[in-house]
């Protein structure tokens, strides 16, 4: 654990403690290991706007359902291992 993520972790107060999730979680780990979340949350956008009008047509009628919900988080997936192909 580095200087700054034990000092991140000390944290005491409930603003103190999100910020220092925040920080940890797009400078931290996960953001080598997934890379920039720029061009993962493109990717994840791109992957969903396709499905949602291939599925809908421009008209969601009622509202997005749960499986919609269940395909779009597997795109998620998908998205992430498009740009980091070594994790699968």
């Amino acid at each position: 654990m580095s200087v700054e993520t034990y000092q991140l972790a000390q944290c005491t107060t409930l603003r103190g403690r999100v910020l220092a999730d925040a920080i940890l979680a797009t400078e931290g780990e996960r953001n080598s290991t997934y890379g920039d979340p720029k061009e993962n949350l493109q990717t994840t956008a791109c992957l969903w706007q396709t499905y949602l009008v291939a599925k809908y047509k421009d008209d969601p009628g009622d509202g997005l359902k749960a499986e919609d919900v269940a395909i779009m988080m597997a795109l998620l997936k998908i998205a992430r291992l498009a740009v980091t192909p070594e994790l699968s």
